[in-house]
């Protein structure tokens, strides 16, 4: 499944009314060229994208916020945010939104982060 693959789906009328749920997680021929596609999808309720190196706290508003219908979304596995950036995204939105996410790093500090890094190298040592 691929970004042009969303696009023609977001420009079938059917669809885009229709739709409640999209998994798009480990879609790995996507980019953030999906944002404008998905934007699109204004029924959504559901948006699965896990696994997604593209996807950050300063992209996904731009996904979201043209949902009005959004109430969960699955960011698991997607390693650029950090619970303070996912914070910040739900308090950008005036109904509340359920994340699934699995992040490790408690803030987006320098030294958080540092901390974060030094643990994975020793424990792979």
């Amino acid at each position: 499944f691929s970004s042009a693959a969303l696009e023609i789906i977001s420009e079938s009328e059917a669809l885009v009314s229709n739709m409640r749920h999209l998994n798009i997680s480990k879609c790995y021929l996507m980019d953030s060229s999906v944002i404008m596609p998905l934007s699109k999808l204004t029924q959504l309720q559901v948006l699965e994208m896990r696994s997604h190196e593209w996807l950050n706290a300063s992209n996904l508003p731009y996904i979201l916020v043209p949902l009005p219908h959004i109430r969960q979304i699955d960011i698991r596995n997607c390693e650029d945010f950090t619970r303070s950036s996912i914070e910040q995204v739900k308090r950008t939105f005036p109904v509340e939104i359920e994340v699934l996410e699995n992040t490790k790093l408690i803030d987006d500090s320098e030294e958080s982060i540092r901390g974060y890094l030094m643990a994975l190298i020793a424990a792979q040592v």
